[in-house]
């Protein structure tokens, strides 16, 4: 487990050299608080609508950081759909792999009985990283990448869940 917590944290250290883009800012996450993980769910979806707001990057080192101490949520980082992401740093890859953690952690928060599907968190996870790179692309139309048109492709066809429960290797 440590590992993967490692893993994680190497990834969220790369997302936040990204640096934030202007937009609306958002309070940082707490750990505190009996209602820290409906808050903290609410700051992931945050980021899923829009990715490059003020102070994005901090927002996701301290999501993550909640993610990595929180004794009662476990994300278990499965290689799949979006792994070639995690090698890129082009057309905002690394925000958008990291928001697929993030949205796996909230799906997490909002469905705790489905801890052990992790078919359904990883699909999850993907859904919430697809809504980011379109909300980038609003912003940004030249940051198109094939793999994720592809995805949001499968999403509208309905067949996107098994895409991503067939790639997926825990």
């Amino acid at each position: 487990m440590r590992i993967v917590r490692l893993l994680m944290g190497s990834l969220l250290l790369a997302a936040c050299a990204s640096g934030g883009q202007a937009g609306s800012s958002t309070q940082p996450a707490s750990s505190a608080g009996a209602g820290s993980q409906a808050r903290v769910a609410e700051q992931v979806h945050s980021l899923e609508a829009d990715p490059l707001q003020a102070n994005a990057a901090q927002l996701r080192q301290r999501l993550f950081q909640y993610f990595v101490d929180s004794p009662d949520i476990t994300i278990q980082v499965c290689s799949g759909a979006l792994d070639p992401l995690a090698r890129s740093r082009q057309n905002y890859s690394t925000e958008i792999f990291t928001q697929q953690l993030l949205s796996s952690g909230a799906f997490l928060i909002e469905n705790p009985g489905m801890s052990r599907d992790q078919g359904a968190v990883h699909a999850a996870g993907v859904a919430g990283a697809l809504k980011a790179y379109e909300s980038i692309l609003r912003a940004h139309p030249d940051a198109r990448q094939p793999l994720l048109d592809e995805l949001v492709q499968l999403r509208e066809r309905g067949d996107m869940v098994a895409h991503v429960r067939s790639r997926m290797r825990c």
